[in-house]
């Protein structure tokens, strides 16, 4: 016999419960796209996470498709782990992840964001130094925005431009 759950529009311990952890991905998502766009970029979520949450776009001036894309690795919380002097914000970063990301061979960024705050700081993940500990100290200085999309968009073509 079929077991039928029934309808309370409180509490049900059989359907599946949205977390404040998937409020504030699904909004630290929403932060940077729109900062990408707002760069005149496009972006691609990735559906089957390995390392990536989305892959940007980029467009010349005049409008055309450039060469090539900037990976985006989402991370974000409530409770942010800020330096005292509040000049960093440290995240945690899988080692899987930090591998790949040194690989790319085209820009990856590493977003936070303070979902208290409603902000969000990147860094160009290979221009981190490398370490053996498995955190990245993001400058809150880095404030991630439209103009620091631009800025990912530019290290995109100045790389390009080094290629064979």
């Amino acid at each position: 016999m079929r077991r039928v759950a029934r309808y309370n529009k409180h509490v049900s311990i059989l359907s599946k419960q949205r977390t404040r952890e998937h409020v504030i991905a699904d909004l630290s998502v929403n932060y940077a796209e729109r900062q990408f766009l707002l760069a005149g970029c496009t972006i691609d979520r990735v559906v089957a996470d390995y390392g990536y949450d989305m892959i940007v776009r980029t467009f010349d001036d005049a409008g055309h498709l450039e060469l090539a894309y900037v990976a985006v690795q989402m991370k974000a919380s409530d409770a942010p782990d800020y330096s005292q002097n509040s000049g960093f914000v440290t995240v945690r970063v899988d080692e899987r992840d930090e591998w790949a990301w040194r690989n790319d061979p085209f820009p990856v960024a590493l977003i936070f964001y303070d979902a208290a705050k409603d902000v969000a700081y990147y860094v160009h993940y290979q221009t981190v130094p490398e370490t053996t500990r498995r955190s990245v100290r993001i400058p809150t200085a880095n404030r991630f925005d439209d103009k620091a999309a631009r800025q990912l968009r530019t290290a995109k073509n100045v790389l390009l431009k080094g290629l064979p």
